[in-house]
């Protein structure tokens, strides 16, 4: 007696259970596919294995019994790298967080697809501001004036915020043709610039130069302990954090000190700049990082030469972003506005600077 008929014969004999219907439980598109595709490829791999009357050999305990190790083996990995696939692509969508905001336009940066808008409350987010955003759709500012109303989602997924759906409700009064942001006062760091050697109060409480940074090439940023959202403030943090790990096998940003710097002098104490500096600073080169505030008597004049506004607003700080790469000399190398920055650019810079291998005795 051949296989498949012993097999039928046995099949005959052994009680059928009743199929029990089963509810299919929602899944992700993508993990349902992986699922179908790798099925698939299991069941050609069987089919291929035992061409004869697979439908019997699969309900056969006898028969099952009889397959080979080696096909056992196959099968198993089939089905473990669909459900790892599965799982993966379950899991891979980040949550995002959808927002109302309503606002009017300050300015337009088409260069860098970026919006700034002065708006309202949002409920469960920030109280009104005037912040920066990346725009998802860069057609969208074609269509925007200076001091347009306009209505928008904010977006906010993981570390990263951006506006879509924007609307003009209503459209702002005609201005003269003058460049956005055009403004004789506004200074920006120039290459050469000699750094001043502002105040400053460290997370030890005490009071420092930044001339005594010197002898090391610097990147200088600044932040507030409670900037809401993700892709500035905390953005700046995350950035210095990359800058500092690449320290432990890089001689030349080993070389580079770190000095984040507060403009909310009466919220950002010593004590909160020490538990900014546990929570970002780590390692063998933490002290290389240095957390600081603007004493409030010198804010507008540190704020003002680094290109740098920060409006205090029912609680909170509008600001803008600012960072600056300092040669061990006290002079500007680069200036970077706005978050679009990364560890790369300043590294990238600071190789590039002529007059790197510099070293003045001088420390802090």
């Amino acid at each position: 007696m051949d296989t498949q008929a012993h097999c039928l014969k046995i099949r005959k004999a052994i009680p059928q259970k009743k199929k029990e219907k089963r509810e299919s439980r929602p899944f992700g598109s993508e993990a349902t596919a992986a699922l179908v595709v790798f099925l698939g490829l299991a069941f050609k791999a069987l089919y291929i294995k035992y061409p004869r009357d697979l439908h019997s050999l699969m309900h056969s305990n006898y028969c099952r019994r009889e397959m080979s190790i080696s096909s056992a083996r196959t099968t198993f990995r089939i089905f473990f790298l669909a459900a790892t696939i599965a799982l993966i692509c379950g899991c891979s969508h980040q949550t995002e967080k959808r927002y109302s905001l309503n606002g009017t336009v300050i300015s337009i940066d088409n260069a860098r697809g970026n919006l700034t808008v002065s708006h309202d409350s949002i409920a469960g987010l920030m109280p009104a501001m005037t912040m920066e955003y990346a725009v998802k759709d860069p057609l969208d500012l074609q269509q925007l004036h200076l001091y347009d109303t306009i209505s928008a989602d904010l977006v906010i997924s993981g570390d990263h915020s951006r506006l879509e759906n924007i609307h003009v409700t209503a459209r702002g009064p005609a201005q003269p043709d003058e460049p956005v942001g055009a403004n004789a006062s506004f200074h920006m760091p120039e290459p050469g610039e000699q750094v001043p050697g502002f105040k400053l109060i460290d997370e030890r409480g005490r009071s420092f130069s930044m001339s005594e940074l010197r002898g090391h090439p610097l990147a200088i940023t600044f932040i507030y302990s409670r900037c809401p959202l993700p892709d500035y403030c905390p953005r700046m943090n995350h950035n210095f954090a990359q800058l500092l790990q690449s320290q432990s096998s890089n001689a030349e940003a080993n070389n580079m000190r770190l000095l984040t710097i507060s403009f909310d002098p009466e919220h950002d104490t010593p004590q909160v700049l020490r538990l900014m500096h546990a929570q970002w600073a780590h390692g063998a080169q933490a002290n290389h990082w240095i957390f600081a505030v603007v004493p409030k008597k010198s804010l507008a004049g540190v704020l003002h030469w680094f290109g740098l506004t920060a409006l205090p607003e029912q609680g909170v700080i509008t600001h803008s972003l600012s960072t600056t790469l300092v040669a061990p000399d006290g002079k500007v190398i680069q200036w970077w506005h706005g978050n679009s920055w990364s560890p790369q650019d300043v590294m990238a810079a600071w190789s590039k600077y002529p007059s790197r291998e510099t070293r003045i005795s001088a420390s802090r």
